[in-house]
């Protein structure tokens, strides 16, 4: 499932984290709180594996990055290292 902008500000905070996948290596971390509180900021991660390791960058903050840039970053991460796999 791809996220939208429009699916994240839906979106309701849980008491825990939740971890959304968006596409490829892409997530969205929200950090729990309130509960039934509207998402006001939220953590782009991707998470890649290589040699058997994985390993998560944090790409930056949403609504300051929004889905659209998260995904050009994460394309540009992958990119460079092309010996990355993608989990």
């Amino acid at each position: 499932m791809s996220l939208s902008e429009n699916k994240i500000q839906r979106k309701k905070i849980g008491a825990k984290d939740q971890i959304i996948k968006d596409s490829k290596c892409l997530f969205l971390l929200i950090r729990g709180g309130e509960a039934g509180a509207p998402v006001r900021s939220a953590a782009w991660v991707a998470r890649i594996t290589r040699n058997g390791k994985t390993r998560k960058s944090t790409l930056g903050h949403w609504p300051d990055m929004p889905v659209e840039r998260a995904r050009k970053e994460r394309d540009r991460l992958i990119g460079v290292n092309t010996d990355l796999a993608v989990s």
